[in-house]
């Protein structure tokens, strides 16, 4: 099941009536975990009386940390969610196997399973952002947050209250992704976009033909691709925009016109019609959100 079993210590860390050649089940979310016992791993410290944890009305039975970090590893490895440790999506196999190894490696040895958390599952990150559990394409969570609730149900207790700046974090996080919805319709789109034209201007010292006609040409508007066009709205929302966090203010400040001539940005249709670009991605938008509401895909 894992790289390398967790097995339990001998001597006092074992329930009562429990050989070391017995194996316990730890259930999770429904699923029944088998547990090892037996010799204890080098990277898992023996748990002391004040590490064991409580006792656990859903085991009927006090598990060792060894059996909770176990229980842990093995949580993600049936999840369907996708983890974002260190940057780097991966599904819930691939983040067992990425924490198995760090356990492995580890040279100082874990003492619990909440140090087993704090260090390896959802460490603290400074200048990155905070590892995450993607839910579903819309909703996500805290990886400390998903990882403190699991433990809460294998302690048998229940899971502790979100941290306010974990809830505000999350709210944001929501937000953004509404943007990345909506950059999502623009690429996937079959249709052309026009940013306007910029307006000619000369070249300094160069000066106008004395005699003749004058002739005037003007400039060329520039039209996109569906992923040209939702990379282009990209960069510039990180480049000019990376305080804008909601979709509607992205779509007036972002989306609508051009910063330098104040021209809107159109789209063109199949027939050769034209739309306000705005216009066009909340109209998207919304059919969107109401295929989701009737329990369909986007």
């Amino acid at each position: 099941m894992f790289g390398r079993r967790a097995t339990a210590p001998s001597g006092r860390g074992r329930s009562p009536g429990v050989s070391a050649r017995t194996a316990g089940l730890v259930t999770i979310g429904g699923a029944v975990v088998l547990v090892a016992c037996g010799t204890p791993n080098p990277r898992i410290l023996d748990a002391t009386e004040e590490a064991r944890g409580i006792q656990s009305e859903q085991l009927g039975h006090e598990m060792t940390e060894q059996q909770k970090i176990a229980a842990l590893i093995d949580a993600v490895r049936r999840s369907e969610h996708t983890f974002i440790h260190d940057d780097i999506e991966r599904n819930g196999a691939a983040t067992a196997d990425k924490l198995q190894l760090l356990l492995e490696r580890d040279p100082t040895g874990v003492r619990s399973a909440r140090e087993f958390i704090d260090r390896m599952a959802a460490p603290e990150r400074t200048d990155e952002p905070a590892d995450r559990v993607l839910l579903s394409e819309e909703e996500s969570m805290l990886a400390k947050t998903w990882f403190h609730a699991r433990l809460a149900e294998l302690e048998g207790r229940p899971a502790p209250p979100a941290d306010p700046e974990e809830v505000r974090e999350a709210e944001e996080h929501a937000r953004r992704l509404q943007i990345l919805d909506a950059l999502r319709v623009v690429e996937r789109s079959e249709l052309h976009f026009v940013a306007p034209s910029r307006k000619a201007v000369p070249k300094p010292g160069k000066k106008p033909p004395s005699s003749g006609p004058v002739r005037s040409r003007k400039p060329k508007r520039k039209e996109y691709t569906g992923p040209q066009f939702a990379d282009m709205l990209r960069k510039k929302w990180e480049f000019l925009g990376a305080d804008i966090d909601d979709v509607d203010t992205f779509i007036e400040e972002i989306a609508s016109d051009s910063f330098s001539s104040m021209v809107r940005y159109r789209v063109i249709h199949e027939d050769g019609s034209e739309q306000d670009f705005a216009q066009w991605l909340r109209t998207q938008l919304d059919a969107e959100r109401s295929v989701l509401a009737q329990g369909g895909a986007p």
